[in-house]
C-alpha cells in the first residue's frame, strides 16, 4: 500500500479526470449536483464522530463530518435524486487512510431503498474503472457466525454478547464496552482481516444499534444499511434512510449518552435533520471517502485484479 492514500504526487492530473468523471457518471444518471454549508450548528450525529470546532469574533460552530445533515435538509424542500463533492472533516488520528480533511462524494435517489442504491454505487465503481470489476457480496450476521460462531440475533443484550465475545473469541473485553463496542471489535479483529485481499467486497445488514441514521428491518435487529470494502479497507456506506422523527431524536438520545460515558460533550442537536426527517421517506444514500475510492480503482486497473 501507498504511504497515504492522501498522498497524490504525481497523480493530480488522474485525480482531476477522476473528479470530472464521476460528475460525468451522476449527469447521466440525472443526478443534480447541489452544495451546502461546510460551517454549521451541528456537524455530526453518531457518538464515534468527533468534529471540528470552530470559533470567531461573534462565536462558534462545526465544520461538517459529512454534509448528511445539510444535505437532507435541502432534500425536505426538493425532493431530487442529488449528489454533492467537498472537504469533510473529522478529528480523527492521522493515518495511511484517515486525515482530518478529506474528499466525500454523497449522493441521495428518492423512491429507492438501500438493494437500489447497492446497485448504483457499483455501476459508480464500474463507470470510474478502467478494468473489469467484480463485487463479492456478504451478510454481516453471516460472516460473523461463520468466523466467530457467534450469532448476533441471539445476543442482542450486551450480557449476552460480552458472554459469548468472551467464550469464542480472543478479543479483550473492557467492563466499560458497549454492544456497538464489542461489534466493532469483532469486525476490525477478526471479519476485516478474513476479508480477501484487493476485491470489492460488499457487507449488508449491519446491525440496527451501530446504524442510527438507517432504517430497521422489521423483526430483526438488523438495519437496511450497507459498506464497501477494498483490500479490507471501507470506501463508503449507505442505506435506507430512516425517516421517522421520533425514532432519530431516540437515537440521537442514545447517541448522547454514549458520548457522556466516553466523557466526551454531546453533539449539538441535529434540529436540521428532526425538521426534515418526515419529508423525505423513502430516500436512499451512499457517502464515500473519494481518496480512498481513487486509490482502490488506480490499484485495481494496476493489478489487473478482479
Amino acid at each position: 500500500m501507498a504511504d497515504s492514500v492522501f498522498d497524490f504526487k504525481n497523480k493530480r492530473s488522474e485525480w482531476a479526470q477522476f473528479l470530472k468523471k464521476t460528475r460525468q457518471f451522476f449527469d447521466e444518471h440525472l443526478y443534480t449536483e447541489v452544495t451546502t454549508s461546510y460551517l454549521v450548528t451541528a456537524g455530526a450525529f453518531e457518538s464515534t464522530i468527533d468534529t471540528l470546532k470552530v470559533s470567531f469574533s461573534s462565536g462558534s460552530a462545526e465544520l461538517h463530518s459529512s454534509p448528511e445533515i445539510e444535505m437532507k435538509f435541502l432534500l425536505a424542500e426538493f425532493p431530487l435524486a442529488i449528489f454533492q463533492i467537498c472537504k469533510s472533516f473529522r478529528d480523527d488520528p492521522e493515518s495511511p487512510i484517515h486525515s482530518k480533511e478529506f474528499t466525500m462524494l454523497e449522493f441521495y435517489k428518492p423512491e429507492t431503498s438501500s438493494k437500489d442504491i447497492e446497485q448504483e454505487t457499483i455501476a459508480l465503481f464500474k463507470y470510474l474503472s478502467e478494468t473489469p470489476i467484480s463485487v463479492l457480496s456478504y451478510c454481516v450476521y453471516d460472516l460473523i457466525h461463520q468466523l466467530t460462531g457467534i450469532n448476533l440475533e441471539l445476543t442482542p443484550l450486551l450480557n449476552d454478547l460480552t458472554t459469548a465475545v468472551r467464550a469464542k473469541t480472543q478479543i479483550h473485553v473492557s467492563p466499560d464496552d458497549t454492544w456497538a463496542d464489542l461489534f466493532f471489535k469483532l469486525m476490525i479483529d477478526i471479519v476485516e482481516p478474513a476479508l480477501p485481499a484487493k476485491t470489492f467486497c460488499l457487507l449488508k445488514e449491519y446491525p440496527s444499534a451501530v446504524s442510527p441514521l438507517s432504517r430497521p428491518i422489521p423483526g430483526t435487529s438488523k438495519a437496511e444499511r450497507f459498506e464497501i470494502y477494498w483490500n479490507r479497507i471501507e470506501l463508503c456506506n449507505g442505506c435506507t434512510e430512516l425517516s421517522d422523527e421520533k425514532l432519530l431524536r431516540d437515537r440521537y438520545e442514545k447517541e448522547s449518552q454514549e458520548r457522556i460515558k466516553a466523557l466526551k460533550r454531546p453533539h449539538p442537536e441535529p434540529k436540521k435533520l428532526f425538521e426534515s426527517a418526515n419529508r423525505i421517506s423513502g430516500f436512499s444514500g451512499v457517502a464515500i471517502g473519494l481518496e480512498r475510492l481513487f486509490f482502490a480503482i488506480e490499484s485495481n486497473d494496476q493489478t489487473g485484479y478482479n
